[in-house]
């Protein structure tokens, strides 16, 4: 059993590790099924109102809400390799196309730093990073199940926005 004791002094920090510690689980959870804005949005509602409940102010507990929504991802199971020649120059073609978007603040344009870009299958990402303007690495992930247009997936440390064909 877990037992938090709060007092004033130590709200903050309480306020903090409670939040992160219930925000974590919930978003560590794959959301197969339900739209990823949604997911997020419950998450980031739910941290909120823990950090409220725990003490934290109306802004704190906005904040917290909202930084914890922006976070949430979709955990897809994938294999990773190193790319083929052929899977850089279609990724690096479709990297081509978001570098266009970004630089032209197009409404298409993804909203994430890291973008998966799809190689000559659909179900075959590399990462593209758009403010270094180049490929994080050079690896293929062959996920199992392709994403939606637009939704954030975990790959490791890095959650990137799938763009689509």
């Amino acid at each position: 059993m877990i037992r938090f004791e709060i007092t004033m002094k130590s709200l903050p920090q309480k306020t903090v590790i409670l939040t992160l510690f219930f925000s974590l689980t919930l978003t560590s959870c794959e959301t197969t099924g339900i739209n990823p804005g949604i997911a997020g949005a419950l998450t980031g509602v739910g941290s909120g109102a823990i950090a409220r409940g725990v003490g934290a102010s109306t802004t704190e507990s906005l904040l917290i809400g909202a930084a914890v929504g922006v976070t949430t991802a979709i955990i897809i199971s994938y294999s990773k390799r190193k790319a083929t020649e052929r899977e850089q120059v279609a990724a690096a073609a479709r990297a081509a196309q978001v570098k266009k978007q970004v630089r032209a603040k197009s409404k298409s344009a993804p909203k994430n730093r890291y973008v998966a870009v799809p190689t000559k299958k659909s179900d075959t990402v590399m990462l593209y990073d758009t403010k270094k303007d180049k490929m994080v690495n050079s690896s293929a992930y062959e996920l199992d199940k392709t994403p939606k247009k637009g939704e954030v997936v975990k790959f490791g440390s890095i959650n990137a926005e799938y763009v689509g064909t």
